[in-house]
């Protein structure tokens, strides 16, 4: 009887470990659409759901290339994202004022829907005097984990 208490619980452990955060029923989808710039900003959509799925697709919404690329990364990384998210303060950070525009910067739309809250936040980078804040490095921080760099079709050709 104490081996099967014993097996169970090292069973649920490793079931725990390797799902990802996201509760049942509750949903954890990012989407990060990053605009041009007066230089070689690549202009994509990216989205990452609960399951790791990625999907990214050149241009933008208003300006869609047709061409996309998908990938799938870890439930390891999905948990990363959503402690980013979490330690950022996404859901209640301010959104800044803008004291002036460097209109060659780029900028971006970051939404996320997470525990059944949503919201979709807008930056610019050319807006304030350094333009970094938690959404900033966040939005950052996707890029990196997903390897968006890599999904590019130039990067790919």
């Amino acid at each position: 009887m104490q081996l099967g208490k014993t097996l169970l619980l090292a069973s649920f452990m490793v079931a725990c470990a390797e799902s990802p955060r996201t509760q049942e029923g509750s949903q954890f989808k990012l989407q990060l659409e990053r605009g041009p710039c007066f230089g070689n900003c690549p202009r994509y959509i990216l989205s990452v759901d609960s399951n790791g799925d990625v999907t990214y697709e050149e241009g933008s919404s208003s300006y869609p290339s047709g061409w996309q690329n998908r990938k799938e990364i870890s439930r390891r990384d999905v948990n990363r994202l959503i402690e980013s998210i979490e330690q950022s303060s996404f859901f209640t950070v301010d959104d800044p004022t803008c004291e002036f525009m460097i209109d060659d910067e780029t900028s971006f739309w970051l939404e996320i829907t997470y525990q059944r809250r949503h919201r979709r936040v807008f930056r610019h980078l050319g807006c304030g005097p350094d333009g970094s804040d938690s959404v900033v490095e966040l939005a950052d921080f996707v890029d990196e984990v997903v390897k968006t760099h890599q999904l590019h079709r130039a990067t790919i050709q």
